[in-house]
């Protein structure tokens, strides 16, 4: 369940588990996620990716609620396609969570995203990691990213560094993925300058691959709350049962 990665029990602070070990180089706070994505709305490309999520064109409560109740009676084919824009570039992912309908919130489709992810095998968890753009990387500069990547991007700039700035994180990138066989993934919503992704990327060089793979994974499910925020609106994490 999404509780293992997003574990509000824990007090002010949690860890993703995977299979019952605790990655303690993975924390975050709980305001990482009850805030996420709040500063991506007010950057034109988010704007616009929100409003787009919308079937109806409208970015209201009213139209979040209508998609909730559209994923929930569409057919797994258009259900699918409603859920995709939340994930990155991994349709079959939204096809399989889709299975776990209905849901009576934004937290229960995030709830069966996350599950699907921490109950997929190794090879697709590495195939989801492997479908992310690197940050400024070569998607970026061909304009293949999604319009969901390319507002998160923006927003911190890196569709405008300079040149030795670029360089830098070039190299960075290079290097991370040299290690680990992946590109580096980061909710950028969680960071406020390209120093602090500097700082993530240097110390999570030094996890080791499988640490390191579910650092990676939390990341993805922290992209995934903050797009369902812009959508959405903010969120509260359920408590279990």
């Amino acid at each position: 369940m999404a509780r293992d990665f997003l574990d509000i029990a824990q007090g002010s602070r949690h860890q993703l588990k995977r299979h019952g070990h605790p990655f303690l180089k993975c924390e975050w706070s709980i305001a990482d996620f009850v805030m996420a994505g709040n500063a991506d709305l007010a950057h034109p490309a988010a704007m616009s990716t929100r409003t787009a999520a919308s079937p109806s064109g409208r970015s209201s409560a009213g139209a979040a609620t209508d998609l909730l109740s559209e994923i929930n009676a569409a057919s797994p084919q258009v259900a699918s396609r409603l859920v995709a824009p939340f994930i990155e570039n991994a349709p079959w992912l939204a096809e399989r969570a889709i299975g776990r309908r209905p849901f009576s919130s934004v937290d229960a489709l995030l709830d069966a995203l996350a599950s699907t992810i921490q109950t997929a095998d190794i090879g697709d968890q590495l195939r989801l990691l492997g479908g992310h753009p690197e940050l400024a990387g070569a998607e970026a500069r061909a304009g293949r990213m999604t319009a969901e990547s390319t507002g998160e991007q923006g927003r911190l700039g890196l569709d405008r560094l300079s040149p030795g700035d670029l360089a830098r994180l070039d190299t960075a990138n290079r290097a991370y993925r040299a290690r680990f066989g992946f590109p580096y993934i980061v909710a950028l919503h969680r960071h406020g300058a390209l120093s602090d992704i500097f700082r993530d990327l240097d110390a999570r060089m030094g996890n080791d691959p499988d640490t390191e793979r579910a650092c990676a994974l939390n990341e993805v499910i922290a992209v995934t709350r903050g797009r369902l925020i812009r959508h959405f609106g903010p969120f509260p994490i359920l408590p279990t049962a």
